[in-house]
């Protein structure tokens, strides 16, 4: 007689004896029902040790794709680490060279500044003297106008003189007179003009 088997976890164990048969005391005592009984529970058995190791294989995989998410989330943190201190360095970097144009441009400012400064004394300066040089002229002008009319003046006055010295007598007492009137006035005239010719 075929020593009865009993269902384990995973395998199957021969019983030492009838007595040890857990499938029911009918089952055992029948070799028929004990061998359906059997195959029945075996095939449970193996339909659970395949489900279990499907669900350790799924659990598995799970694992697995969780872990490549895992080191693909650690990478893209890594290098988006890495992008950010980049992306700060070309930051500071570009801080640097913005802090280094306002100085220079500060400076070109302060130096603009000054030019304008002194080219604002030098319009001035230049007006200043432009007004005096213009004043200058305007005194010169009214100086050779006055030169000019006093040189007309006595002109005019000799003129009269010989005129007069021709047509009066030295018996008239009238024209002598008036000739010496004219003579001193000659003479004033003359002297203002050297004081000209100084």
């Amino acid at each position: 007689m075929q020593t009865p088997l009993v269902l384990s976890f995973y395998t199957w164990h021969p019983y030492a004896t009838p007595s040890e048969c857990v499938l029911g005391t009918a089952v055992c005592r029948d070799p028929l029902l004990f061998t359906l009984e059997s195959r029945k529970m075996q095939r449970l058995a193996r339909e659970h040790v395949q489900k279990v190791l499907l669900e350790q294989e799924m659990l598995s995989l799970e694992l697995e794709s969780k872990k490549k998410k895992l080191d693909s989330w650690g990478r893209e943190l890594n290098e988006r680490e890495a992008l950010t201190e980049r992306e700060k360095q070309k930051l500071d970097e570009e801080k640097k060279q913005n802090d280094v144009r306002n100085s220079a441009l500060q400076m070109a400012s302060v130096e603009q500044r000054k030019a304008d400064v002194s080219v604002l004394r030098l319009v001035e300066e230049q007006k200043r003297e432009k007004e005096e040089a213009l004043k200058k002229i305007l005194e010169l002008e009214r100086d050779i106008d006055a030169k000019q009319k006093l040189e007309m003046e006595i002109a005019e006055l000799k003129g009269k003189l010989e005129v007069m010295k021709h047509l009066g007598g030295n018996d008239d007492a009238a024209v002598q007179n008036k000739i010496k009137e004219m003579n001193e006035e000659l003479k004033d005239k003359m002297e203002e003009m050297d004081v000209w010719s100084l």
